[in-house]
C-alpha cells in the first residue's frame, strides 16, 4: 500500500495487534495479472499463517482532465490501475480465504467518486464506480457461496496532504487515521453481521 492512507491502515493495525503484510503498486506484472496477484499473495503466506483481512487501498491515478482531453491510453491506465488492480486482488483474497477455509474480510477503500463527481474526474469516476459495484457482487457471490467472507467498501473523501486527489464540491478533505479507523471497525467482530457495505468517511458531503 503507497498512498498516506495505506500507510495509516498498516500503522492502525498494527497498532490494534494485528500482523499485517503490505505492499505498493508496482507495475503490470505485479497487480495487473492473476499470475503478480498470485505471487503476491504467495509472498504473504509465507511470512503469515493465513489471509484473514485484505485491505485494497485504490490508487488516485491520474491528473483530472476533461473528457475530450484525455486519451484512450489515459483513461486505460487509470481503469486498469484502479479498477482492474482492486477486482484481481480481491479475486485472489477470496481464493486465499477459502483455501483456509475460515472466511474473512475484504476492505476496498475507494472514493466518493463512486458515488458522486469532480470537474476533469469523468475517468477516476468510473474507475471508483466499478470499484465500488465489484465489491458490492462479490459480497453478494460470497453470501451465497457461505463462505463467511465479507467484502466492504470505504468511501473516502479527498485526502488531506494531497493537492491532486480530486475535489468535488463541497467536499472536505479527510484525515488517512479517520479512514484507516473505519476500516479497522469493518475488519472487527463488531462488523461480523454485515457485508456489502457502502461506508462513507467524508464528513458528511455524500448525505448533502
Amino acid at each position: 500500500m503507497g498512498c498516506s492512507v495505506g500507510e495509516a491502515c498498516k500503522t492502525t493495525f498494527l497498532g490494534e495487534g494485528a500482523r499485517v503484510y503490505a505492499t505498493s503498486a508496482g507495475g503490470d506484472s505485479d497487480h495487473l495479472s492473476d499470475t503478480g496477484w498470485g505471487n503476491l499473495l504467495r509472498q504473504c503466506l509465507e511470512e503469515l499463517p493465513r489471509v484473514d483481512t485484505f485491505i485494497c487501498c485504490a490508487p488516485r491515478i491520474g491528473a483530472g482532465k476533461p473528457i475530450v482531453e484525455t486519451s484512450l491510453h489515459e483513461f486505460r491506465d487509470i481503469l486498469y490501475g484502479s479498477a482492474l488492480s482492486s477486482w484481481l486482488g480481491q479475486k485472489h483474497a477470496i481464493m486465499a480465504m477459502r483455501e483456509h477455509g475460515e472466511g474473512g474480510t475484504i476492505v476496498h477503500i475507494t472514493s466518493v467518486l463512486a458515488r458522486s463527481v469532480a470537474n476533469a474526474a469523468a475517468a477516476r469516476c468510473a474507475a471508483e464506480a466499478g470499484i465500488l459495484m465489484s465489491a458490492k457482487a462479490a459480497a453478494l457471490e460470497c453470501a451465497k457461496h457461505e463462505d463467511n467472507i465479507l467484502v466492504h467498501t470505504l468511501l473516502a473523501g479527498p485526502i488531506e496532504g494531497d493537492a491532486t486527489d480530486a475535489l468535488p464540491q463541497g467536499a472536505q478533505r479527510v484525515a488517512p487515521t479517520e479512514i484507516a479507523a473505519a476500516a479497522v471497525f469493518l475488519a472487527s467482530d463488531a462488523a461480523s453481521y454485515m457485508t456489502g457495505t457502502e461506508l462513507a468517511v467524508d464528513r458528511g458531503f455524500l448525505s448533502r
